[in-house]
């Protein structure tokens, strides 16, 4: 069972999940037995569908995925991707020297 709350799975195209309503600080908000049961849920949702998340509570971007994309926004563009690949990577041993400020905390 889902906390209750204004949110909702919809799944708009084959095999892809999103996650809708819970976003950002409004997740920070969920208590933590509430956060595992929907973490608990995702897991099993991959084995028949990919779900998107946008975070950006990195604990939860590293427990909770197996392959992550780090996107910012630039002067000169409305976003892009710095990095993407396997969440353990990512948050291990980036690549990109704007991932591992983000995800080390030292900005955002």
């Amino acid at each position: 069972m889902l906390p209750s709350g204004n949110w909702e799975i919809r799944n708009d195209c084959e095999g892809v999940v999103y996650i809708d309503g819970l976003h950002g600080d409004q997740m920070l908000l969920l208590n933590p037995k509430s956060t595992l049961q929907i973490e608990e849920l995702m897991r099993k949702l991959i084995r028949d569908y990919t779900i998107v998340i946008v975070t950006h509570n990195m604990q939860q971007a590293a427990r909770a995925s197996d392959y992550t994309a780090f996107m910012t926004m630039g002067d000169d563009r409305a976003g892009y991707v710095v990095e993407q690949g396997e969440t353990g990577k990512i948050f291990t041993a980036p690549q990109q020297q704007l991932t591992a400020d983000y995800v080390s905390g030292r900005f955002g």
